[in-house]
């Protein structure tokens, strides 16, 4: 197993995988040196510079927000502490972080969407988590921007022809 998981690895990593490991834990955290990203909270921080990249499906671009996350989740392995204290179990990806990754997509992709999905969904959203709803949001993404756009036209006209006709805006 140890010679598959090499072939896979950095070649320089070969020998080290085949004769030093203890761990697929250990092997990981080699390979995370080796290309310098080892756990930090400056690589947590990178989640400032995810942004959906052009013609990227909304499905991939929720995808990559979760990877980081996950890839940022806290473990034994970790020397960063928390609270002063070492941590000592490994973390899993909880319900909130999960609707939090679904916010922070919707943000992202236009800072309009929270709202506007409160709104639309304020039913579905009584019985279902923002998590439940994100594989239906991620289907419906260009009709939803195309509609808040629409309301957001509609609004400005309006309000632009209650100022020329002296009414004002309720």
């Amino acid at each position: 197993m140890l010679c598959l998981i090499a072939q896979f690895a950095p070649s320089l990593l070969g020998n080290d995988i085949i004769k030093k490991s203890t761990s697929l834990s250990w092997i990981w955290k080699r390979i995370r040196k080796h290309y310098s990203f080892s756990q930090s909270e400056a690589n947590y921080l990178k989640l400032s510079t995810i942004s959906k990249m052009e013609n990227e499906r909304y499905e991939t671009f929720y995808q990559r927000i979760i990877a980081h996350l996950e890839d940022n989740l806290r473990t034994t392995s970790s020397d960063i502490l928390h609270d002063g204290d070492r941590i000592v179990e490994d973390e899993q990806m909880s319900p909130t972080t999960e609707r939090l990754a679904v916010y922070i997509w919707l943000t992202l992709i236009d800072n309009r969407l929270p709202q506007y999905i409160s709104r639309v969904y304020s039913h579905d959203l009584q019985l279902k988590s923002l998590k439940d709803l994100q594989p239906q949001l991620a289907e419906n993404m260009d009709s939803l921007l195309q509609e808040i756009n629409k309301q957001e036209e509609i609004s400005v006209q309006c309000s632009t022809t209650s100022r020329r006709s002296g009414l004002t805006p309720i």
